[in-house]
């Protein structure tokens, strides 16, 4: 809080102080992940941004940049830095590897906008000066708005539905010290102009306060950002960034990757898309050590990690389909590999990598081998599915212990801490697997005719469970189960975001459910079962039941057993 006061008068004044927080540290895992607890509150906007204080766009991303560099030093020059602790931080602070050049374009590009499109009164010229005094993410969001609006012929409603999912309301618009209270006007003859250079401009705003966008820092990397404002790129040959790097075909890798991140809608199949990804975060490595921890380096990888989550995110619903079974193992063995390369502790998810790797996809048509290769997934789906909730625990309770103190200073409940952990573990690489596992383990299930059971979470110091059985549509609905022992709960439905009802002992869900999401992560930290059925038929059976014993054994065999109660 002592650092906060001075801290909140404006983003360049908050980068600075976790650039020298950082260089005090000298590696201490508790000091950074600290540093990472307050930049994450901030960039949840639960603190203040900007108060009573201008300052330039430049002054903004030469601070960013500076707290990179910062946190970049430590990759460079201590081989035992905490790894994981470092990435956290840049995960939550902007685009800094920009530099101050960035900045200035901000202000520069702005009125180039207003000027090309005689558009200098109104929305536009109240953000402009926001722009020039006090620029920040949300600057991200109010131009991916405007977008959103041009695109929808002028539907103002589409601009502030784009802004409510962004975080921004019509009341932190006008808490600005430079407000924004006018909405959009725009003829119609402007429109086509403002979209071409508001979506250039967009990319601008994303170097500053973005380290996620991958077309950004590639090109940052392949230096070809042109001096001209609104003109992104510049040729840059194959073979001067090859020099440059030190590396043969990283350059060449790096050609492709851009591609793939500025034709969003191409029709090449998932595994297409992730090997080009992958294969730059393997050159990458290659590099020489110093050259990988400067911030450009480091930006290029943590967009790349991005990418290939955000990818397999989206393409989740896809490949739980029976017909997408060999494009579910391919993303879930790119997933690990990305996984891989993200964590500093990683040793039990390589051998898992290697395991899943050997169990080969059978050609087509080969239903023995298809048998058999599903037979060898499950084990290695198992290893895998055990290292993750793992390393999951390791990030959450190395982050919470550190996120309660620190929220606490700050007079903010301990939920909010829960929040940072769960967030901490869902934005990383390792999101993706658990949703992976869930469709890929479906899938071998029934081609392998193995059980119904799968483990999401357990108790090995209470493996057996005896209670009243209960059964709920969804979780939403119960809240407190006041029974004489804690109750088997059997849900027919979990999206994952749900809090734990009080009083339960085990949860059973009929449909899948992510390992590494809200409910799945509650239920691990509180010592509470949760099991999901994937046989309709057990799942009613269990229905019927009043009083239950359930046991878990070693295996993983789940047996459930009715109880006769006077």
């Amino acid at each position: 809080p002592s650092i906060e006061c001075d801290a909140e008068r404006s983003l360049m004044h908050r980068y600075k102080a976790a650039a020298r927080l950082i260089d005090e540290s000298r590696s201490d895992q508790a000091q950074l992940v600290a540093v990472y607890v307050w930049l994450h509150m901030s960039a949840k906007r639960l603190l203040c941004w900007n108060r009573n204080y201008n300052v330039k766009p430049r002054e903004i991303s030469s601070a960013s940049l500076l707290l990179w560099q910062s946190s970049c030093r430590l990759l460079a020059l201590d081989s035992e830095a905490p790894f994981e602790a470092v990435r956290l931080i840049l995960r939550v602070s902007g685009g800094g590897q920009a530099g101050g050049d960035a900045g200035q374009r901000i202000r520069d590009e702005i009125l180039t906008v207003q000027s090309r499109n005689n558009a200098k009164g109104g929305m536009l010229e109240e953000w402009h000066q926001k722009l020039h005094n006090n620029s920040s993410a949300d600057d991200i969001v109010i131009c991916e708005a405007l977008l959103r609006y041009l695109e929808e012929d002028g539907n103002i409603d589409a601009y502030w539905q784009h802004l409510e999912r962004g975080g921004i309301s019509r009341e932190r618009l006008n808490s600005f010290d430079r407000p924004i209270k006018s909405e959009p006007k725009f003829q119609r003859s402007q429109f086509r102009g403002l979209h071409q250079d508001l979506t250039e401009y967009l990319l601008t705003l994303k170097r500053v306060h973005s380290n996620e966008d991958l077309s950004c820092a590639v090109d940052n990397l392949l230096g070809s950002w042109t001096s001209n404002a609104l003109q992104r790129r510049k040729p840059s040959t194959v073979s001067t960034v090859t020099k440059d790097l030190g590396h043969e075909t990283l350059g060449f890798t790096l050609k492709r990757v851009l591609q793939i991140s500025l034709n969003t809608r191409s029709n090449s199949k998932l595994r297409g898309v992730l090997e080009p990804l992958l294969e730059a975060r393997r050159e990458l490595r290659e590099l020489d050590p110093s050259r990988f921890a400067e911030p450009d380096s480091v930006a290029l990888d943590l967009a790349l990690e991005s990418s290939v989550r955000l990818i397999v995110e989206s393409h989740i619903s896809t490949l739980r389909e029976e017909s997408n079974v060999e494009d579910a193992y391919h993303a879930l063995v790119l997933s690990l590999e990305n996984a891989v390369l993200s964590l500093g502790k990683n040793r039990e998810l390589v051998l898992s990598l290697k395991q899943l790797r050997f169990a080969t996809y059978p050609d087509e048509g080969d239903d023995v081998c298809l048998r058999d290769w599903a037979l060898r997934c499950i084990a290695a789906l198992g290893r895998v599915s055990r290292a993750l909730e793992a390393v999951a625990g390791r990030v959450y309770t190395s982050v919470y212990l550190t996120a309660r103190h620190v929220v606490a200073q700050f007079g903010l409940e301990d939920d909010v801490a829960h929040q940072i952990c769960e967030e901490s573990v869902r934005g990383s690489s390792c999101a993706p697997l658990s949703s992976l596992l869930s469709c890929l383990s479906c899938h071998v299930r029934r081609i392998s005719g193995l059980g119904s059971w799968e483990v999401i979470s357990s108790v090995p110091s209470c493996p057996v469970i005896s209670g009243p059985v209960r059964f709920v549509n969804d979780l939403s609905v119960s809240d407190t189960f006041q029974e004489s022992a804690p109750a088997i709960l059997l849900c027919q439905q979990i999206t994952g975001e749900e809090d734990l009802p009080v009083g339960v002992g085990a949860i059973i869900s009929r449909g899948a459910v992510d390992m590494l999401a809200h409910v799945a992560i509650r239920a691990r930290n509180e010592k509470v079962t949760l099991l999901t059925c994937h046989d309709e038929q057990a799942f009613l059976s269990l229905r019927s039941l009043r009083f239950a014993t359930l046991a878990i054994g070693r295996d993983g065999q789940v047996v459930v057993t009715p109880v006769t109660v006077a």
